[in-house]
């Protein structure tokens, strides 16, 4: 086998065994509305989740940020259904939450709502219509206080409906209705709100398949969510991740996953597209960073000058010469 072809060959397979990013698209939640996911009253807006992606919604909110946007002068409200494939379920866990409460009553101030819509029967799927959303009545239990990430560590599969995270919902029709409130109340001078749930789609299984692992109570989700730094599974035990918290510095943000699969794939494809240049260069006998002649060796020996002293030796004027002859045997006259 040629050069070109064992280095194809190689590129191919670092290609192939680099890790594989999950699909999340995220949603900022904002009064605003930019990004249309936020409606406080009917129409709601309907998020369809496909069967091989997930979807996070992320929120921050500081007390300067608070004081210098006239929107939040009153109760911002944010509501909106998701929808999967017919056949899945929806999973919602809550991957950070620092919601307030009520000093005096412990009720909450800002929280969110997760609500059940059933399976929509033959004369709702006729007109395409869905009764149950058209009401605004949520008796679904306010969520609010702190969740930290990855925080819940349990060591077997759940085999219990109430083995259900408390910051988490587990839904096994296709639709399900999210509600966001964030009081109008002023924020304390460096306090600050937030939340991250991530949403996933599952299937009713009792083993794992090719594509799908099991996550607990006969469902399953993708396996390329398990280990992602992400919790999809709803119940306490974090099937999917390994549950240890994380330090400030150390959680990722919505993009990291992306960015550090970005980074590795350009750092390998940029190292063997040099290689390759170097070898195809070598290979036509021509270098890339010279004019393909090496220097006169002739030439270059001819210009060296000698550094080193003369030894060649020369009397010394200042050495005495011996007596003239007349000097030692005068002649006699």
């Amino acid at each position: 086998m040629g050069i070109l072809p064992k280095l194809f060959l190689a590129l191919s397979i670092v290609t192939t065994n680099l890790p594989y990013s999950s699909n999340y698209t995220d949603y900022v939640l904002d009064p605003k509305n930019q990004n249309k996911l936020c409606s406080s009253s009917f129409p709601h807006r309907e998020v369809e989740i496909k069967e091989n992606a997930a979807l996070r919604i992320n929120f921050t909110l500081s007390e300067e940020e608070q004081s210098s946007n006239s929107a939040y002068k009153q109760n911002f409200i944010c509501v909106f259904f998701l929808k999967v494939p017919e056949g899945m379920g929806i999973f919602g866990v809550i991957q950070k939450m620092a919601f307030r409460r009520d000093s005096r009553t412990n009720d909450c101030t800002d929280y969110i709502q997760f609500r059940h819509s059933k399976n929509r029967g033959w004369f709702e799927k006729a007109l395409n219509v869905d009764l149950e959303r058209k009401t605004e009545h949520w008796s679904a239990d306010q969520i609010c206080g702190e969740v930290t990430p990855l925080q819940e560590p349990f060591s077997e599969i759940p085999t219990t409906t109430s083995d259900v995270a408390r910051h988490a919902t587990l839904n096994r029709a296709n639709y399900l209705a999210v509600k966001v409130n964030i009081s109008k109340k002023k924020l304390k001078p460096n306090e600050r709100i937030e939340i991250v749930v991530a949403f996933t789609p599952f299937k009713e299984c009792s083993n794992d398949s090719e594509e799908m692992k099991l996550c607990g109570h006969n469902t399953c989700i993708l396996k390329s969510y398990f280990n992602d730094r992400i919790i999809n599974c709803p119940f306490v035990n974090c099937v999917d991740e390994e549950c240890s918290p994380l330090i400030e510095e150390d959680r990722p943000s919505l993009w990291s996953g992306k960015i550090a699969v970005t980074a590795v794939s350009s750092i390998f494809l940029s190292f063997f597209l040099f290689l390759g240049c170097i070898m195809m260069c070598r290979y036509a006998e021509m270098f890339c960073w010279g004019d393909g002649h090496p220097p006169d060796r002739g030439t270059e020996l001819s210009e060296v000058e000698p550094t080193a002293p003369s030894h060649h030796d020369s009397p010394s004027p200042d050495k005495d010469l011996p007596p003239a002859y007349e000097t030692l045997f005068p002649s006699e006259r």
